[in-house]
């Protein structure tokens, strides 16, 4: 696990505002998928709430949404074979 920490003004994000997990799928590619850290400010992606205990699988273009700080997802297929 790595901490990735982001510097904003924005006062209503959380230290730990949300998880990002990257993990490989039986198809050999790595997928990322977000979920809510528990924290009391809203978090969404392309507009929908995300509640405690989701899991969701991001894919290239997804805009989430922090409090007031947005950040779009830039996804790239990767396996183990693709040379980084």
């Amino acid at each position: 696990m790595a901490d990735v920490p982001i510097e904003t003004a924005d006062l209503g994000m959380s230290r730990e505002h949300m998880y990002l997990d990257v993990v490989r799928g039986v198809d050999g590619y790595y997928h990322v998928y977000a979920s809510n850290a528990k924290n009391k400010n809203e978090t969404t992606i392309n507009g929908v709430k995300l509640e405690d205990g989701d899991k969701i699988g991001l894919r290239h273009g997804d805009v989430l949404k922090l409090c007031d700080t947005r950040l779009v997802y830039v996804g790239t297929p990767i396996n183990d074979e693709t040379e980084l």
